[in-house]
């Protein structure tokens, strides 16, 4: 009869020469058995799943300084006095700080849920590389409008806002994609899935909304794009601690 073993990842049975799980699709690198006690070498291309976890919350923290520069930017700072001490904190950031430090969080924990997809469906591949190059693209943008000031000529704005709308669409759908299959594919990532899918409808509504309605209703569209991205970041981060609890139990 031949040996078994158990997926370090799955805990589904596979045969003990097994290099791939045929389950979940994790790839093994060599085992040894020493008194018919299986050891498995660790795996060198895991995450380190508590900094990522970290990394979630500080991207949560310059969203929302993100979304109080933008209230600062459109209303006058005593119409919230409920919030006169956070934006005294927004205030005191750069925002082109602001933008670098949550674009580069952003797309960084983007490029490690690839890797993480990556290890379970090597031969399934999404269009995650796609999505961060349009997404750096995004927030470089971001990054210029900072520099330029409210009294610049018009058609500086006018050209920012043709290349910003297709590119604000493309990053859509390739979130939508991705958050579809995740949802579909990726073990404990439902939500992620969910919440990325929501990424994808929720600016081009707040676009649309912001272009209708008029400068006074800005703050509502931009309190609702910075609670969909903390609900992005906060799953994001929910989905690496049961998979550092899953993986530990595994091991």
């Amino acid at each position: 009869m031949e040996e078994k073993k158990k997926c370090h990842c799955c805990g589904e049975e596979i045969l003990a020469v097994a290099k791939k799980c045929k389950h979940c699709g994790e790839w093994f690198e060599k085992t040894t058995i020493v008194n018919k006690e299986e050891t498995t070498v660790t795996d060198k291309s895991s995450l380190n799943y508590q900094l990522l976890a970290i990394l979630c919350y500080v991207a949560m923290f310059f969203v929302v300084i993100s979304g109080l520069q933008d209230i600062v930017g459109d209303t006058e700072v005593h119409s919230h006095r409920k919030w006169s001490f956070l934006i005294t904190i927004a205030q005191s950031i750069p925002q082109w700080l602001t933008v670098i430090c949550e674009g580069s969080l952003m797309v960084f924990l983007i490029m490690s849920l690839r890797k993480q997809y990556m290890r379970m469906h090597q031969d399934k591949p999404l269009p995650f590389t796609a999505l961060l190059c349009l997404l750096a693209g995004a927030y470089l943008f971001s990054l210029i409008a900072t520099f330029i000031p409210d009294y610049a000529d018009e058609d500086i704005f006018t050209i920012l806002f043709v290349v910003v709308i297709p590119l604000t669409l493309a990053v859509s759908i390739l979130h939508f994609i991705v958050g579809f299959q995740l949802r579909e594919r990726l073990k404990g990532a439902s939500m992620v899935g969910i919440a990325m899918i929501i990424l994808a409808i929720v600016p081009i509504i707040t676009g649309i909304v912001e272009l209708g309605i008029g400068d006074d209703k800005l703050i509502w569209t931009g309190i609702v794009e910075a609670g969909v991205y903390i609900f992005f970041l906060y799953a994001l981060k929910e989905f690496y601690r049961k998979t550092e609890i899953e993986e530990q139990t595994n091991n």
